[in-house]
């Protein structure tokens, strides 16, 4: 289990939970997407890369589900409080970076 401030991320399980110890519902894409991003904090992480591995190199997934899978991922943990300490940055014409702020 890691702690990421306001959730945890439990690799084994596959689950992540609240604070509190609720669990946060995510779609399975939304689920690797996190931990992709959590795995390769700090780094610029293309479009490319991330539909590889969340949706395998075969997939046809087009950027737009990317952006939307994202969108919704946002949400979900902006959900959790206000003071999220993880931030999905968009690096126009690239892609993403996770980040852990202050």
């Amino acid at each position: 289990m890691v702690s990421y401030g306001t959730f945890s991320i439990n690799l084994l399980a596959k689950k992540v939970t609240d604070c509190l110890g609720n669990v946060i519902a995510l779609t399975p894409q939304e689920y690797n997407l996190l931990e992709f991003g959590l795995s390769n904090l700090g780094k610029a992480i293309s479009k490319e890369e991330l539909l590889d591995s969340v949706w395998g190199e075969n997939a046809v997934v087009v950027h737009t589900t990317l952006r939307n899978r994202i969108g919704k991922l946002r949400n979900k943990l902006d959900l959790l409080n206000e003071h999220s300490r993880l931030e999905i940055i968009t690096i126009t014409g690239l892609g993403y970076r996770f980040d852990l702020r202050c």
